[in-house]
């Protein structure tokens, strides 16, 4: 039951992150900070998904791309 919430949460915020990037793409518009924080909140399911299947190391691959993020979405709001 627990991975199934997992991966719900996983096709979620994977689709919201596409569909906010093509928005980007197509128009110029979006929302400072949301995408990168989208994506670091999807690293977390991403984590808990694989982290059975992957190396050890791999959690804090995870961890850089997450903390990476939420400075890139921070930086998006600071200079809008």
């Amino acid at each position: 039951m627990k991975d199934k919430v997992f991966i719900v949460l996983f096709l979620t915020l994977a689709f919201l992150v596409i569909l906010l990037s093509f928005v980007y793409l197509v128009s110029g518009w979006m929302v400072p900070g949301l995408l990168p924080f989208c994506q670091a909140v999807l690293a977390i399911p991403m984590y808990k998904l694989w982290k059975s299947k992957e190396p050890k190391w791999i959690g804090i691959l995870f961890f850089i791309a997450a903390v990476l993020n939420v400075i890139a979405g921070i930086m998006q709001i600071l200079m809008q």
